[in-house]
């Protein structure tokens, strides 16, 4: 038996939902099994940012009232998640749409202006309004988008729409520097932060950070493939942008989510060491796709829980290692 009494909440997207794994194998699940007494619920939900993170949070914490807030972070998509917005899916005649990037209402959403209108409705004046309530523009601006992708430099500050799945991340938070969008971006997913970070404080719980590598992080082997056949206008094996004037840098989300925890005092796991130790022997990632397989999901639940036990919040039991490998056998 190991600490009992501790009620963990785990946030994130679709690592920390589970996807692509049965419901018992996710690291939520895995670490419950392997700890007794200590309970984590699992707010995990697929393509979230931080800013949905948050809203769930609080939704949800006068059900759990935990006294650890595990947020897991994934820098290679999330702050593109926090610049779509938490409404960007509407239901529609009873059908769930894509409502494209429109204001949704939200406290963040003057903080992505920078971001709407010169990378998708170029420049377009009117472009919020016009979206959310004109069938004609949303098609107009379509076929616009379509065109302006077949030509050699068809989006500003040479970003490309890059293969997401080739490379379990968007490139686009890999480029050094990081063009106005991705900037902007992050500032929503910083203001998110500071939100989810207010909110334990004042319910008096502690907040720890788990940064989750994409595929690329993890194996070489995978950003180079990725590098040489993920890009949607062609293979471009050194990386960068099609204007030349940024480089990609593998490290970079990791590196700006690592300043923000520092600057804000937050504890922060990095799985990278890990994963990589790990996949010598078993892939973290499934090869096509960017999310993790079951082994990949019981070595996060064993550095979380590690990670948990030196933040002095619980002690691990002495077969916590047998538990997880027997749970998800390697």
């Amino acid at each position: 038996g190991g600490s009992t009494g501790l009620r963990i909440a785990l946030a994130g997207g679709s690592s920390a939902a589970g996807v692509g794994v049965d419901d018992a194998q996710h690291a939520a699940a895995l670490l419950e099994g392997a700890v007794d007494g200590v309970e984590v619920w699992n707010l995990g939900t697929p393509n979230y940012g931080l800013e949905q993170s948050w809203r769930r949070l609080e939704a949800f914490w006068g059900v759990l009232e935990p006294d650890l807030v595990v947020l897991e972070v994934a820098p290679g998509t999330d702050p593109w998640q926090d610049a779509e917005g938490p409404g960007w899916l509407r239901v529609r005649d009873g059908r769930l749409v894509e409502a494209g990037w429109a204001p949704s209402g939200s406290p963040l959403d003057p903080l992505r202006r920078g971001i709407h209108r010169p990378l998708f409705a170029h420049h377009l004046p009117g472009d919020g309004l016009l979206w959310q309530h004109s069938s004609l523009y949303r098609a107009g601006l379509g076929v616009l988008s379509r065109h302006r992708m077949k030509q050699p430099q068809p989006w500003p500050w040479g970003m490309e729409p890059f293969d997401g799945e080739a490379f379990g991340a968007v490139p686009w938070l890999h480029l050094a520097p990081p063009p106005p969008p991705i900037a902007a971006a992050w500032q929503v997913t910083e203001a998110a932060l500071s939100r989810i970070q207010a909110l334990a404080e004042r319910r008096g719980a502690r907040l720890l950070l788990v940064s989750a590598p994409s595929r690329i992080e993890v194996l070489s082997a995978d950003l180079q493939r990725a590098l040489a056949n993920g890009w949607s206008l062609g293979a471009r094996p050194g990386g960068g942008s099609g204007d030349g004037r940024r480089a990609f840098d593998p490290e970079l989300p990791q590196a700006t989510l690592a300043a923000l925890a520092t600057e804000r005092g937050i504890p922060l796991l990095d799985l990278r060491p890990a994963f990589r130790e790990a996949a010598r022997t078993e892939r973290m990632h499934y090869r096509d796709i960017g999310q993790r397989t079951a082994g990949g999901q019981r070595e996060a639940a064993r550095a979380l829980g590690r990670f948990v036990e030196a933040q002095g919040a619980l002690t691990l039991p002495p077969d916590f290692d047998a538990r997880l490998d027997a749970a998800v056998p390697p």
